[in-house]
């Protein structure tokens, strides 16, 4: 029996990762899954057949191929995900299980396991074609995030509006955003980081720049974002956290390794526009100190 938890990686996951090396009925099964993601495969075998214009047994292929005993088998691992990706996040969270002087020392060594997971299920081939996207100046880069992911769109917005132009962190909820986004196209990336709790506003959003023919990026969890059917590239970021919590220490390394695989396409242009930032900046202090706008002599501004 094969669950979805056997190796820290989701179904969707799986899924995304092998169809395009699967042959093209059982391909066709693996799109139908993944573009009506888990709902899909919720039905009878023939349903899900039917659908995807095939025959059951290239269905049983698939999961076959997956690592499934049958149906049967497949459902009861979707069912686990499913209850795993629509918990509430505090759901497990006890108090108990920890004491003040041993919760640091565990908090930070999951921290640690949670990165290294990352780092070995990371899709070299998604990776690099993401940070070809975003080295690419013809194109605009909007970063969105959700309630607690928005401070790593703005993390990643500034590292890379140092290296190239036309960059900004759009606000959760904003009309800056919609304004932003409402005539994208193909000249524009919006890369999304969405979690567990998805937002609706989110993917809403992504939807209309993906039918605009634009560039949509997703950094989420082992669990995916229904944004992950029509994204153009998917990161997965572990979230996994003996607190309350899921842990954004991974996301936080995967953006801070796009930033430096950026760094490392525009050396040069990226060190030249870094550096006249520094000094328009050096400028502008040396004009705030001779006109007094500078700080007082209490360290606060006038």
């Amino acid at each position: 029996m094969w669950s979805p938890n056997h190796d820290g990686t989701s179904l969707a996951a799986r899924l995304r990762d092998v169809t395009v090396s699967l042959p093209r009925g059982e391909r066709r099964v693996a799109r139908t899954l993944l573009n009506a993601y888990p709902i899909a495969g919720l039905g009878t075998l023939a349903d899900l057949a039917e659908r995807s214009g095939v025959s059951a047994p290239t269905v049983l292929r698939l999961l076959t191929r997956l690592g499934f005993d049958g149906f049967s088998d497949f459902q009861r691992a979707l069912h686990i995900e499913l209850d795993e990706r629509l918990a509430d996040v505090y759901e497990h969270y006890s108090v108990e299980a920890f004491d003040e002087r041993g919760i640091g020392a565990a908090s930070l060594a999951q921290a640690v396991r949670t990165v290294e997971a990352t780092t070995r299920s990371l899709s070299a081939e998604e990776f690099t074609a993401t940070v070809r996207l975003l080295a690419d100046p013809r194109l605009a880069i909007h970063a969105v995030g959700g309630t607690f992911s928005q401070p790593l769109a703005l993390l990643l917005a500034l590292h890379l509006g140092v290296l190239r132009p036309r960059v900004r962190a759009l606000p959760y909820g904003s009309a800056e955003l919609l304004d932003a986004l409402a005539e994208a196209g193909r000249r524009d990336v919006v890369v999304a980081l969405d979690f567990r709790r998805y937002t609706e506003a989110t993917l809403a959003l992504t939807r209309h720049v993906a039918q605009r023919r634009g560039h949509v990026v997703l950094i989420t969890d082992r669990w995916l974002s229904p944004i992950a059917s029509f994204a153009e590239r998917v990161l997965v970021a572990r979230t996994d956290s003996v607190s309350a919590f899921d842990s954004l220490t991974a996301a936080t390394a995967l953006t801070e390794a796009l930033v430096a695989g950026v760094s490392g396409l525009l050396e040069d242009s990226g060190r030249a526009r870094a550096e006249a930032i520094a000094r328009l900046e050096a400028r502008m202090t040396d004009e705030a100190a001779r006109t007094g706008d500078g700080p007082g002599h209490d360290g606060r501004r006038r």
